[in-house]
């Protein structure tokens, strides 16, 4: 074993070049499938029913097919059927990663979306306000405290699902990962330096998303402190001097 992992120690570079892969891949197709889950469930929960039929639709078949088989249809069966529509292994695994984590992640959205108390959306209409702006200033900000850990296991899940791109020939981690046992004729060391790095990733994913949790919540806070005081501080001269005379008369009683 110890053999094994110094053998393995002279192809860290490689596990290195996999990880740099494996982390852009990661952010790309997180930072793109998260808002297009957004709208996604906004959009199903609000568009009108001939959209809502048609995305729904669309969203189950995405759902309905393991990842694996979409990415090989992007990447080996769209070129049969439409000619000149070869994508690089790497668009082919952004683009199933990102419409196979969107698609997912739009049903725990649209069911957080569900979820919130009525009587907001009533506010909204109340208000006059559109539908953008209700969404951005009334909904969405509500929302994001029970969407932010969803979308913590949203990104690991894109994480982990790019192990699959390997077999489409994007040279992420697990792609290096298998050239170095296949050089080195061990399996235990590469594959368990290869876990140690996923785990890595993994757990900064969570502690990210956490430290955003954290500065929503307290931010949330800091809002409701300012706007109590704001409510309580006495507007104008006539109330100010009343407030003044009060505390003074109260102040000789005792």
């Amino acid at each position: 074993m110890l053999l094994a992992a110094i053998e393995s120690l002279e192809f860290m570079t490689l596990f290195e070049r996999g990880t740099r892969a494996t982390i852009r891949l990661t952010l790309i197709t997180t930072g793109a499938s998260i808002p297009l889950a957004v709208v996604l469930g906004a959009a199903r929960r609000t568009a009108p029913r001939a959209v809502r039929l048609l995305l729904d639709a669309v969203v189950e078949l995405i759902r309905g097919v393991p990842i694996i088989v979409f990415l090989f249809w992007l990447f080996f069966a769209l070129p049969a059927l439409v000619e000149g529509a070869q994508l690089s292994s790497f668009t082919a695994a952004s683009l199933s990663l990102i419409l196979y984590g969107g698609a997912f992640s739009s049903e725990m959205v649209r069911g957080t979306l569900e979820a919130l108390p009525k009587g907001q959306r009533d506010a909204v209409r109340a208000l006059h306000l559109s539908m953008w702006d209700g969404f951005r200033r009334v909904i969405l900000p509500q929302a994001m405290p029970i969407l932010l850990p969803r979308f913590a296991n949203h990104s690991i899940e894109m994480l982990k699902a790019s192990a699959l791109v390997s077999f489409v020939g994007y040279q992420e981690l697990n792609f290096w990962t298998t050239q170095v046992r296949t050089q080195t004729r061990e399996t235990l060391a590469p594959y368990l330096i290869a876990l140690i790095i996923f785990f890595a990733l993994a757990m900064a994913i969570s502690l990210f998303f956490r430290l955003l949790e954290s500065l929503t919540h307290t931010s949330r806070i800091d809002r409701i402190t300012k706007r109590q005081r704001r409510d309580r501080r006495p507007i104008g001269l006539l109330p100010r001097m009343l407030s003044v005379r009060g505390g003074s008369e109260s102040s000789e009683v005792q």
